[in-house]
This record gives C-alpha cells, structure tokens and sequence, in this order.
C-alpha cells in the first residue's frame, strides 16, 4: 500500500477502513498521522513497536490495536460502555470501539449513524460480516462497547 494517503480498493476492506476513509474525507490521513505519532510515542503504541518489530506503514493504521491508542491521545472519551442510560451521548459521527472477540479489549471499530435502528439504538457504520462491503448495522446495545469517541 501507498505512503501516504494508501488505501485498498473500496469494494473491499475491514472495520478500520470505513474510519480511515471518512477521516481522509474530513482531509486527515490516519496512515500518516498514526506512524508519525507511533515514531513520538512508542509506548503508546505496543502493537506497532512490540519485540523490535519496526512499524510497517501500510498495515499499522488499519488495526484496531492501533486506532485505539491514536484516538485515546487525540480524542474524546464520551463513555466506556453503551446503555439505555446513556444511549443519548451518541451522536452521527461519533466513534465507538467494540468487543466482538473471546479475549478482553476492542476489536471492531465503527461510526454512529444518523439512522435509529427498531431498538431505538443508532445503527454503525462499518465494515464486518456482509463481505466486507460498508453498511449501517444494527450493532448496539447487543454488541459491547468499550470505547466511544468524539472528535473535538
């Protein structure tokens, strides 16, 4: 993949993707702007500097191990769970990381819709079981959120 500004083709792609595409919609690269950050802050980002493994530009900005730290220094924390106590605090174009896995922690990452799913829940755009093609799904709250995010 390209540096910067790399992508794969938009008929194809995982969850990380449909952010970096709307990010690079708003005119921000995430490919850039997480390997830059990732060489200041290595701590930050174990995933990219685990066991003396150099970071790989093409690959690094697409896992949600490494959106993760990127969006916790740079963003805003809103809520670590999602209920009916606080389903209000969501809003189009909020990012909210999710656990989808048997092992602790986020893996799967998407963006708050304009569009109210029949729960009353906003649907999230992103990529997952539909052959990876972009739609609004019905996630929330039947899939955990441990992060939500918005952009200041």
């Amino acid at each position: 993949m390209t540096y910067p500004m790399g992508d794969v083709p938009e008929n194809m792609g995982v969850c990380s993707d449909v952010i970096v595409r709307a990010f690079r919609n708003a005119g921000y690269d995430l490919q850039k702007l997480i390997y830059k950050d990732s060489q200041r802050h290595r701590k930050r980002y174990p995933g990219i500097w685990r066991g003396g493994k150099r970071p790989d530009r093409s690959i690094d900005h697409r896992r949600v191990n490494n959106l993760l730290p990127y969006f916790s220094a740079h963003f805003k924390l809103i809520n670590r769970k999602i209920g009916d106590h606080n389903r209000a605090t969501l809003l189009p174009g909020d990012i909210v990381f999710m656990d989808t896995l048997n092992r602790a922690g986020p893996s799967h990452v998407g963006i708050i819709s304009n569009i109210l799913g029949k729960n009353g829940y906003p649907k999230v755009i992103n990529n997952w079981t539909v052959g990876y093609k972009t739609s609004e799904m019905e996630l929330l709250p039947h899939i955990p959120v441990t992060h939500h995010f918005r952009i200041n």
